[in-house]
């Protein structure tokens, strides 16, 4: 007698393969997300960083206004600044140079939605912003979607953080 032997795979190892692959895919995409607001982190904190120090580059005596900054925490990239700054340049990494601009309320509300770089006169972080900035008045904020407890924040300023007049050109918690 002679048997024929089918090789090949089972329907349920099939499945059992497809199972551990999708387990993986998901672990993957996890951490890639992660690595993704990381990276957007990163990039807000650079750009902060940037805007602080082309105002200390185009400061002078008296004070220079930072125009186009009319209202109080107005969009930076709204901002015309005075030479060479260019503000036009920077927006929120998940906004684009759209959206609202950061607020209290908004660096307060935990998980809170995307918003573009906002500046005004330095103050109490948490206080209402004040228009008139000028270039040795001044606090660009912006959220952190990480939080910003690297940056010596809490819970109640979530992922607010700013740069300003009063920070000598280092990013910290607070908007």
């Amino acid at each position: 007698m002679h048997k024929s032997v089918t090789k090949g795979f089972t329907l349920i190892e099939l499945l059992v393969v497809i199972a551990i692959i999708g387990i993986l895919a998901s672990i993957v995409l996890v951490s890639l997300n992660s690595a993704r607001t990381k990276s957007r982190d990163a990039n807000r904190v650079a750009s902060l960083k940037e805007m602080g120090k082309a105002i200390q580059v185009a400061d002078a005596d008296p004070a220079i206004a930072i125009a186009g900054c009319t209202t109080a925490g107005a969009k930076a990239n709204t901002c015309t600044g005075p030479t060479p700054v260019a503000f036009s340049k920077y927006g929120d990494p998940s906004a684009g140079t759209g959206g609202t601009a950061c607020t209290v309320a908004l660096a307060s509300a935990v998980g809170s939605a995307t918003c573009q770089y906002s500046i005004a006169k330095s103050g109490t972080p948490g206080a209402a912003f004040v228009a008139g900035a000028t270039t040795q008045d001044y606090r660009i904020c912006s959220i952190l979607e990480g939080g910003n407890t690297s940056y010596g924040g809490t819970a109640a300023t979530f992922g607010a953080v700013h740069v300003g007049s009063d920070t000598g050109g280092s990013v910290i918690a607070g908007c």
